[in-house]
């Protein structure tokens, strides 16, 4: 088997990261730049309480619908958001989030998978805050919380599951 490639993102890092495994490519051989003779396509993508977008469920995490992060206008702010470009070839996907950053946009997007039979696992834990990366006390939220802490070893094991 060979390399494998997985995106990973927190936070608006979860929007990009999930916009990557969304709107990949197969590359086009033919093509004068190296870079894009190459496929864009990842094999999975582990979304960290991502800021998925204003189409779904207006102003995830309180940000107001016209931040330029998720689309200056009604074209773009549909192309920035990732349950909407959900296909039968978008890679697996890990979500995690906490329910203080409204689990519907993880859910949403889990459903979009779904409808896809794209494979995916989904979690929200009941405690925690925006940001706070690992759970284990070592984030800029000293936020220790040995439940959401789990999240990295059912990623880890997921990852496996899938081959990396």
């Amino acid at each position: 088997m060979g390399d494998k490639l997985c995106v990973m993102g927190f936070s608006a890092g979860g929007m990009l990261s999930a916009n990557c495994a969304t709107h990949a490519d197969e590359g086009r051989p033919e093509s004068q730049d190296e870079i894009e003779r190459f496929a864009s396509r990842v094999d999975a993508a582990v979304i960290g309480y991502g800021a998925m977008s204003v189409v779904s469920f207006a102003k995830p995490f309180g940000m107001p619908v016209s931040d330029p992060l998720m689309g200056e206008n009604r074209r773009e702010r549909y192309y920035l958001a990732p349950e909407k470009h959900v296909t039968c070839d978008t890679p697996p996907m890990f979500l995690w989030q906490t329910l203080s950053d409204d689990g519907r946009h993880s859910m949403c997007l889990a459903k979009a998978l779904q409808d896809a039979e794209v494979p995916y696992e989904l979690h929200i834990f009941q405690p925690g805050l925006h940001g706070l990366a690992m759970a284990d006390g070592r984030n800029d939220l000293g936020m220790d919380l040995p439940h959401v802490a789990h999240w990295g070893e059912l990623c880890a094991e997921w990852l496996c599951d899938l081959g990396f």
